[in-house]
């Protein structure tokens, strides 16, 4: 069997498919992201939920940095982020520390097309 020619070939690409990367990335919305998966020694619902307990019943920084196998500076790191002592909340902080752990996502194609537009004005100025 002889090997077709590229324009002859339909198996591959559509008349409407894209012909360069960028024009890819426009057409299908981008690469996607790879899954977002936690440390394993980043505390979790259950290491926070004991944090709040041991706040409740009086237990110092030391003992519940014992309980939970890390260290004090990051037990008060956790209590000073979320609150305090006083107000401290398991959920809350567990919600707190899923937004902090996600970035924020900047639209490139937007502030490239900003960056050409204003070219093009300082290009007509002058």
């Amino acid at each position: 069997m002889a090997a077709r020619p590229p324009h002859e070939c339909d198996c591959a690409f559509s008349a409407q498919s894209p012909a360069s990367v960028i024009s890819y990335l426009r057409y299908y919305g981008g690469i996607r992201s790879r899954s977002r998966t936690q440390r394993s020694s980043a505390l979790r619902l259950a290491g926070r939920e004991e944090i709040s307990s041991g706040v409740a019943s009086g237990l110092s920084l030391s003992a519940m940095a014992k309980q939970l196998s890390h260290s004090p500076s990051t037990i008060s790191r956790e209590l000073g982020r979320n609150g305090g002592i006083d107000a401290y909340r398991a959920t809350r902080a567990q919600l707190n520390a899923k937004k902090r752990a996600t970035r924020r996502n900047v639209n490139f194609s937007l502030v490239f097309v900003n960056i050409t537009q204003l070219v093009v004005v300082i290009l007509m100025v002058f």
